[in-house]
């Protein structure tokens, strides 16, 4: 499964995020591992840690074979996460990304809010370690089909990578 991004982000205000090829295909792996965690942190027995980060839950509409919606304001940022994707709005902007592999171009994703999601995504999951034990999250990729693209540990270091790398293009 791939993340629906294109090598040029494209915006039309006053953002654009470029990201090399490379960056990109990290990006699209890593996505598609932190939608796999974010699903397995909304079903832990323990408890569920997208709850207690303080996420609010909207049931799927009837009939409709999607997910509910997980919704947080925090830190600047209005955060909607599903079974299809996530969405970040901030006062500067807005970005979504797609889950859906077939979805191969983001017309207009601004730089700023795609920076400012992955940097919230890396506190997540550094809180994750920090709230449900070091193991966690490795346990919860170990789960899947296939083997992890990243180990679990260095997921918080990842996201601030690549947001620094969307801060770097944006400002070119």
């Amino acid at each position: 499964m791939a993340i629906a991004i294109a090598v040029v982000l494209q915006y039309s205000g006053e953002s654009m995020a470029t990201l090399p090829p490379r960056d990109v295909q990290r990006l699209e792996r890593l996505f598609d591992q932190q939608m796999w965690a974010f699903g397995r942190d909304a079903t832990r027995v323990e408890g569920n840690l997208l709850a207690l980060r303080g996420f609010s839950r909207t049931p799927p509409p009837p009939g409709r074979d999607v997910s509910g919606t997980y919704r947080l304001r925090e830190d600047g940022l209005e955060l909607e996460l599903s079974s299809l994707g996530v969405r970040a709005r901030s006062a500067g902007g807005e970005v979504f990304l797609d889950r859906d592999p077939m979805m191969r171009q983001v017309p207009r994703v601004d730089g700023a809010a795609l920076a400012a999601l992955m940097r919230w995504v890396a506190d997540y999951e550094a809180w994750v370690q920090r709230t449900a034990g070091a193991d966690w999250r490795g346990a919860a990729l170990g789960q899947r089909s296939r083997p992890p693209a990243f180990d679990a540990a260095s997921m918080p270091h990842l996201w601030r990578e690549l947001a620094a790398r969307v801060d770097e293009g944006s400002s070119g």
